[in-house]
């Protein structure tokens, strides 16, 4: 906060950080441009609130496009336990890759826009049973057109980018950053929390690649006001922005390519060169596909027993990698944290098969778990 500031304007950033809506922020960062003492000691502040109040604007106007999008069309809703999206450009091959995939009937055709609204199959992994979402073709240069991709990819865990080896990816890649969803981007490690003193302090600013420690905090000043943030892995300024800005959507994407045949083997390295840092796999190569899908999503799968019984190896639990016995048992039932007693584990994390375990026991891939109660 500047010195000798007035008291509505101390009033007005108390409400921008206790803001729970962007119009509340807006309002809020409105009253202290309003209110801010006008003099050269405080240029700095007003171009920074300037920058936050417009970066804001933008956000609401993407949202009500969203809003929009999804009132006009079909709603897709979250029923497993991941999503996966399908995207490309009309004609590129997504409804012959999901029947592959999922043994599902969408409807091919040699012509575009075959696909017009979102189509939904089920993709068994071992019994894991996931959504997977056929998006309608990406359109060039139409905005409004490609905002549904945009509002069902945000509350996607995968996108599989299915092209062949002649479109023109990366303007697809490029409309998806303008989204503000970065395809394939892993999210920087930071940590932040409320800074007690006030003003912004940043911790480890050096692996920010060519930055200077006033350039990430006046980034950093676009989000917060009163911050403490760490920096612990390397990123550059633009993926530091990102990751501090809440509406940052970080999509993991494999791209699947369609019409090999089509291509000469000079024609798919250039392409493979081009899309280095993403995974590259033909469309016809089905179990390596479902392999590196599972993978991406970082999901384990937990089948149960009942004590004297076989395991369920046809009913898996799905968990994040890095599970817990506990959420195991949260997942199953709420009462099982507290009439629990101890688990039993067979599988990679068992010292040795039935391994008497508790709460906190770290679980791995198709680990079998028995659960003993009050």
């Amino acid at each position: 906060m500047p010195t000798n500031v007035t008291a509505e304007y101390a009033a007005a950033e108390r409400r921008y950080q206790q803001a729970k809506s962007i119009q509340e922020k807006i309002a809020a960062l409105e009253e202290m441009l309003r209110t801010v003492p006008k003099h050269k000691g405080t240029e700095n502040l007003r171009q920074e609130l300037k920058s936050r109040l417009a970066k804001l604007k933008r956000e609401l106007e993407r949202r009500k496009k969203q809003q929009k999008a999804a009132a006009s069309t079909e709603t897709i809703k979250k029923e497993s336990p991941a999503l996966i999206v399908a995207i490309g450009f009309p004609n590129s091959g997504k409804s012959t890759v999901i029947n592959q995939l999922t043994g599902a009937k969408l409807q091919v055709a040699e012509y575009p826009f075959t696909t017009s609204t979102p189509a939904v199959a089920t993709l068994n992994i071992k019994g894991a049973k996931l959504q997977l979402v056929e998006l309608p073709g990406f359109i060039l240069n139409a905005e409004e057109s490609n905002t549904q991709l945009f509002a069902i990819s945000r509350i996607a865990d995968l996108a599989l980018l299915i092209t062949d080896p002649f479109s023109p990816l990366e303007e697809l890649i490029k409309a998806f950053d303008t989204a503000n969803i970065k395809l394939n981007q892993e999210k920087p490690n930071i940590k932040i929390k409320k800074n007690m003193l006030g003003g912004i302090d940043i911790i480890g600013f050096e692996n920010i690649i060519n930055a200077k420690k006033e350039q990430v905090i006046a980034a950093a000043r676009e989000f917060y006001t009163n911050a403490v943030i760490e920096i612990k892995s390397k990123c550059t300024i633009e993926l530091f922005k990102s990751a501090l800005d809440p509406s940052t959507k970080f999509l993991p994407a494999i791209i699947i390519l369609t019409r090999t045949d089509l291509a000469t083997q000079e024609q798919i390295d250039a392409f493979r060169e081009r899309f280095q840092h993403f995974e590259i796999i033909p469309s016809t190569e089905k179990e390596k596909i479902i392999t590196a899908i599972w993978k991406k999503l970082k999901l384990i799968k937990i089948y149960t027993k009942e004590p004297g019984k076989k395991p369920k190896l046809n009913e898996p639990i799905c968990l994040k990698k890095g599970s817990t016995v506990k959420d195991a048992a949260e997942q199953i039932h709420k009462d099982f944290i507290k009439k629990f007693r101890f688990a039993r584990i067979w599988g990679n994390s068992a010292k040795f098969p039935g391994a008497k375990v508790g709460l906190s026991h770290k679980l791995e891939d198709e680990d079998i778990i028995e659960f003993h109660v009050r």
